[in-house]
């Protein structure tokens, strides 16, 4: 079985995804310079035909070539995705020929299939993602050019939701950046087209204290009637996806910034991410996930049963445990109608 090496990327999950391959050639262990994406709204609307300026930047300029670099080596190119993994994972390669040059050059040091390639990927079959920017040539990695910006050409680009990721082309530890904001294409001829939005952008740090109330935002860009399911799982490592766990079921929403009220249950591993889908009265849906993972800290206190007031102190008068003290937090969450689980602001 061929091992399915993890492409390090410009984001912060979990340290079992990030953990680069090591290579043999001279700067095999140097860090990939990413694209940086500032100021990017949580969800934009282009018309279909319209031009998308993307702005973006690189740290520093990037062109000296050690000598057993390929010649493109350090050069940057832009793609555009209608899903997300739950770890924003991409492959490693975007072309079998990218691998096999980088391979007869000496910078491969592990073994690769189709799965590590995006063009013969079965989980990114070619109605997920498309190219803004070409294979060759790439772009070079300077201020300069970054300063410039990238041009997306929407004109045949399928109504719906979309995110763009820059690839910086270093082998064999290629990197991409993913910008954390979703892009929804119109087409005028066919409103209907496009679909639902939910989007998470990126937000470092978070940490939910179990059995405490953590507000995690976002943005709906939906019709009337669309509902949402939000749900968490445990993230264990590797590249499988977690088991959800619903917290909030087809809750009526509507478009603009979303507020979910996520309590963190017993039973949360350490270290989590939250799941968001939204559905529409068509039936169509969109599936967002928090960049970014959630620490998960402390624990579901028990209720004294021991009173210190007048009463019997009876246990079944006071919920006892994560289990009993999570139900109260939902029975809670069902009758509060002022301040439910889930808020939208127009």
């Amino acid at each position: 079985m061929l091992r399915r090496p993890l492409l390090s990327m410009a984001l912060a999950v979990a340290p079992a995804l990030l953990l680069p391959a090591p290579s043999q050639a001279a700067n095999g262990l140097r860090p990939r310079t990413p694209a940086v994406f500032d100021g990017v709204p949580c969800t934009q609307t282009i018309t279909r035909g319209e031009a998308m300026a993307i702005a973006y930047g690189v740290p520093f300029d990037d062109t000296e070539l050690t000598a057993d670099e390929l010649p493109d080596s350090r050069t940057q190119q832009f793609f555009a995705y209608s899903r997300v993994r739950f770890d924003y994972h991409f492959p490693v390669w975007i072309t079998q020929a990218d691998l096999d040059r980088a391979e007869a050059n000496g910078d491969v040091t592990m073994e690769f299939g189709p799965e590590d390639v995006l063009e013969s990927s079965a989980e990114w079959p070619a109605s997920t993602w498309l190219r803004i920017t070409p294979d060759d040539p790439r772009l070079p990695i300077t201020m300069a050019q970054a300063a410039m910006g990238v041009t997306w050409d929407t004109s045949s680009v399928a109504p719906g939701t979309w995110v763009i990721a820059a690839y910086t082309w270093e082998p064999e530890n290629n990197l991409w950046s993913p910008r954390f904001g979703a892009v929804r294409i119109e087409d005028p001829a066919d409103p209907a087209a496009t679909g639902p939005t939910v989007f998470l952008p990126r937000a470092d740090g978070l940490i939910a204290n179990r059995g405490e109330s953590l507000l995690v935002s976002g943005c709906v860009d939906a019709p009337a009637g669309s509902t949402i399911t939000a749900s968490w799982g445990t993230i264990a490592g590797g590249i499988h996806e977690p088991a959800w766990v619903p917290f909030l079921e087809d809750e009526p929403v509507e478009t603009g910034a979303l507020e979910l009220d996520f309590v963190a249950p017993a039973e949360a591993g350490a270290t989590i991410k939250l799941r968001v889908e939204i559905s529409d009265p068509d039936g169509r849906s969109y599936v967002a996930y928090t960049p970014t993972t959630i620490a998960v800290v402390g624990e579901v206190m028990e209720m004294d049963d021991d009173g210190g007031g007048d009463g019997c102190g009876c246990a079944a008068d006071r919920p006892r445990g994560p289990g009993a003290l999570l139900g109260l937090v939902v029975l809670l969450g069902l009758r509060r109608r002022r301040d439910p689980l889930l808020r939208t602001r127009a």
